[in-house]
């Protein structure tokens, strides 16, 4: 450093690329993630047998784009959610809810599945809340708060 007190800084300066430095993502809302991805694929075998009980009826079709339609929007979901965007995790929230409220409601229904079916239709359900409850967490809220905003 030169005695003068006029000369330039010798910081390097540079500036930061866009949208900031990127934020940790906290533990809670990788385990989400991947509960979520794990409930995605264990429901498929129930979706193929459904589509299978419902392939001889009139609205086949419209029982298989249905079905690639909610994967679809799953699928969509929760690679929001990875990435930080907190209109998915309500989103989320929402179809849960709803969710939930169509298992009890169809649940005697249910209970008709073979066991195996059922068995999954709870994992897949439990999976969904654990998920749900993490990515509510207070350091996955803080993360989702902050993942969009530029440092």
């Amino acid at each position: 450093m030169s005695d003068n007190p006029y000369s330039p800084p010798s910081a390097e300066v540079s500036d930061v690329g866009p949208g900031g430095p990127a934020l940790q993502r906290p533990r809670a809302v990788v385990v989400a993630v991947r509960l979520l991805w794990l409930s995605i694929v264990a429901g498929i075998p129930v979706s193929i047998r459904e589509y299978q009980d419902g392939a001889s009826e009139e609205n086949a079709t419209f029982l298989l784009y249905f079905t690639l339609a909610l994967y679809a929007l799953s699928v969509f979901m929760v690679v929001f959610i990875h990435r930080g965007r907190n209109w998915a995790r309500i989103m989320l929230l929402v179809f849960n809810v709803l969710n939930v409220l169509s298992f009890l409601l169809a649940f005697e229904a249910l209970q008709k599945y073979p066991t195996g079916d059922f068995v999954i239709l709870l994992i897949v359900v439990a999976l969904d809340l654990v998920a749900l409850y993490l990515l509510y967490t207070r350091a996955a809220t803080l993360w989702f708060r902050n993942a969009g905003k530029p440092a």
